[in-house]
C-alpha cells in the first residue's frame, strides 16, 4: 500500500468483507486530475465561442461555447440573451459579464456584476478565491442616458489571461500579449481612419484653392473649362455659357394670376402670381389689427395660435403612456420602452397617482388624482425608464378647482429635486407649463404650493398630466 500523499487514479474500487467499497472518488478528484494538465480559460476551437454580442438594444447575447474553470467543465449550447440594467441619466458605468464557479451552489454559470455609475467608471472586481472564480467573457461600457448597446462598447476579455485566457493542454500560455496587441491593432485602426479623413479634408482645402487660382485672369474662360463641354448644356443655345444663362433669363414664366387657375393647374413649370398670393392673403383676412408688432407677419401668427393652444404643436412628442396602474411596464413604438412609476405625496381612496396619467377625463370622479385632505404643498411624481429633457407640461385640473399656483421639478435620485420652471398661478382648468432647461431628468414633479377650491374640503386634484420634448 502507498503511502497517504501518494495518490493513484482512477482504480476499479472492491467490496471489502463488511460489503463496503474500498475505494471512493469525489467530483474534486476529477478535476485535479483534468487540472493537471488543461489549464483553465476558454476553449477556443470556434472564434465566437462564448463571445458576447450586441443586440442593437439594452441587451447582449453570450453565444454558445465551452470552458473550464481549474478543472470543472461548463458548456453553454444555445444563445443566452442577457438583459441589461437602463442607463443612468448623467453618469457611466462598465458592466462585467462572466462564467463564475460557485463553490455554495456545487455550480458554474453567468452572472453579470453590474458596475458603479461614475464619470470615470471602472470594471467590477474579477473574483479568485475559494468560494468564486470568476472567468471574465467581456465588459460592456453603457454610457449616460443611452438606450441601446452597440458592438464598440464591448471589450472582449476572452483572450486577456489576467481575467480569462484560453484552455490549453500541457502547458499555459499567457495570451494577455495577444489581447494586448489586438487592443493596439484596434486603437491604430481607430487612429488611421482619423488621419485618413484628415487627409481627405486637406486635399480637398488644397482643390478648392487651386480652384480659385485657377479662376483668377480671364474668369469666364478659366470656369467654363472647369464646368465642362458646353454640349451638355439642357439649353437650346449652348454657343457659350453667358448665351446659355441669358436664355433661362429670358425664358418666360408661365404666372398663374388668380386662385382658381392655380386649382386648375398643377403642372411642373407653373409659378403662382403676386394676384393669386393676394387672394390667399384676403381669405386670410387682415392681421394688422394685432397691436403687438411680434404678429404683423402669417408665420408669427401661427407660432401665436400654436403657443396658445389654437393649434396643435407638431414637434413636441407626448413622453407617457395611458398607464393602468402606479407601476406600468410598457413595451411597444410611440413611448421609450420600461416601467413608469406614478406617485404623490398622498392618495385618497380610489384616486391613485396613475389616474392623473391614464389619459381619461370622462368621469372625473374615478379618474383623477386626489391627495388625502392635505393642505398645500403637495406633489404628483411620475419616474420615466430613462432620463429626458423636458420642454412643457400639460395640465387638467378638476372643474371645482378655481385656480392652481404650481411648478415643475426634476431629479435624478427621486431625492434632490431642481426647479425647472418658474413658479406661476393658473386661473383655468387646463394650462401648460414651460420649462427653463434641457438637462435630462428621470423624475418629474408637479409640485403645487397652493390650490383655490370652489367647493367642498380641499383635496388636490388632477385630472390629467403629460410631458412634452
Amino acid at each position: 500500500m502507498g503511502l497517504e500523499s501518494e495518490k493513484a487514479f482512477p482504480f476499479d474500487a472492491e467490496k471489502d468483507s463488511m460489503g463496503n467499497y474500498d475505494r471512493i472518488y469525489y467530483a474534486d478528484d476529477f478535476a485535479r486530475y483534468f487540472r493537471s494538465f488543461i489549464s483553465s480559460g476558454i476553449f477556443l476551437k470556434e472564434h465566437d465561442n462564448l463571445q458576447v454580442i450586441a443586440n442593437d438594444d439594452m441587451s447582449v447575447t453570450i453565444r454558445p461555447g465551452a470552458i473550464i474553470i481549474d478543472g470543472y467543465h461548463y458548456e453553454n449550447t444555445e444563445d443566452i440573451i442577457v438583459q441589461l440594467d437602463p442607463a443612468d441619466g448623467v453618469l457611466n458605468r462598465i458592466d462585467r459579464i462572466s462564467i463564475s464557479w460557485i463553490k455554495e451552489e456545487r455550480d458554474a454559470h453567468k452572472i453579470v456584476q453590474k458596475g458603479e455609475s461614475s464619470y470615470e467608471p471602472i470594471s467590477p472586481e474579477c473574483r479568485r478565491n475559494a468560494e468564486y472564480k470568476d472567468y471574465v467573457l467581456a465588459d460592456v461600457y453603457v454610457a449616460a442616458g443611452v438606450i441601446k448597446i452597440t458592438q464598440d462598447n464591448i471589450t472582449d476579455q476572452r483572450l486577456n489571461t489576467d481575467v480569462c485566457g484560453l484552455a490549453i493542454a500541457f502547458s499555459e500560455i499567457d495570451t494577455t500579449l495577444i489581447f494586448s496587441q489586438l487592443q493596439a491593432f484596434y486603437e491604430k485602426v481607430k487612429s488611421e481612419n482619423a488621419d485618413w479623413a484628415k487627409e481627405k479634408q486637406e486635399a480637398f482645402d488644397k482643390w478648392f484653392e487651386n480652384i480659385k487660382n485657377q479662376l483668377e485672369g480671364d474668369v469666364a474662360a478659366n470656369l467654363q473649362k472647369q464646368i465642362g463641354a458646353l454640349a451638355n448644356l439642357k439649353t437650346t443655345d449652348k454657343s457659350d455659357l453667358v448665351s446659355a444663362i441669358n436664355e433661362l433669363a429670358e425664358k418666360e414664366i408661365d404666372v398663374l394670376d388668380t386662385m382658381e387657375e392655380v386649382e386648375a393647374n398643377t403642372d411642373p413649370g407653373k409659378v403662382a402670381g403676386a394676384l393669386a398670393l393676394k387672394e390667399v392673403n384676403d381669405s386670410l383676412g387682415d392681421i394688422s389689427g394685432f397691436t403687438n408688432e411680434e404678429y404683423s407677419s402669417l408665420g408669427a401668427f401661427l407660432q401665436y395660435c400654436v403657443d396658445n393652444g389654437y393649434l396643435p404643436d407638431v414637434n413636441l412628442v407626448a413622453l407617457i403612456p395611458l398607464m393602468t396602474s402606479n407601476s406600468y411596464t410598457y413595451s411597444g413604438t410611440e413611448y421609450v420602452n420600461g416601467t413608469y412609476v406614478a406617485s404623490a405625496i398622498s392618495e385618497y381612496s380610489g384616486r391613485s397617482a396613475y389616474k392623473a396619467f391614464n389619459g381619461s377625463a370622462t368621469n372625473a370622479d374615478t379618474n383623477i388624482w386626489t391627495s388625502n385632505s392635505q393642505s398645500p404643498p403637495i406633489w404628483l411624481q411620475i419616474e420615466l425608464p430613462s432620463a429626458v429633457s423636458v420642454k412643457k407640461a400639460k395640465i387638467k385640473t378638476y372643474s371645482v378647482i378655481a385656480s392652481t399656483t404650481c411648478k415643475l421639478q426634476g431629479s435624478n435620485d427621486g431625492t434632490n429635486f431642481t426647479d425647472i420652471s418658474s413658479t406661476e398661478q393658473y386661473t383655468t382648468n387646463d394650462f401648460e407649463i414651460a420649462t427653463n432647461t434641457n438637462t435630462k431628468y428621470k423624475y418629474f414633479r408637479l409640485y403645487i404650493s397652493a390650490q383655490v377650491q370652489t367647493e367642498g374640503t380641499y383635496k388636490g386634484d388632477v385630472v390629467n398630466l403629460q410631458l412634452y420634448n
